[in-house]
């Protein structure tokens, strides 16, 4: 047998990769919110809304964070 037979498994990432949402799917998620609306969300530092990532250009926003965004709204 190689090495490579005996070799334990790859351990899982510590980090699993994020389910990254475009700006339609938060727009949707929100209620079919119109683009201002994300817009304003973006630029108003009392809501806490989740700040985008940017890959290319295009806004992504972590999937987490926006139902985090959408729990605070609902207790509040």
């Amino acid at each position: 047998m190689s090495e490579a037979d005996t070799a334990a498994p790859p351990k899982e990432a510590a980090n699993p990769p994020k389910k990254l949402l475009k700006s339609a799917a938060v727009k949707s998620r929100l209620g079919d919110i119109s683009s201002q609306t994300l817009w304003r969300y973006n630029r108003d530092p009392e809501l806490e809304f989740p700040k985008p990532i940017y890959i290319c250009g295009v806004r992504y926003w972590d999937a987490a964070e926006i139902e985090a965004f959408i729990e605070r709204q609902a207790s509040a």
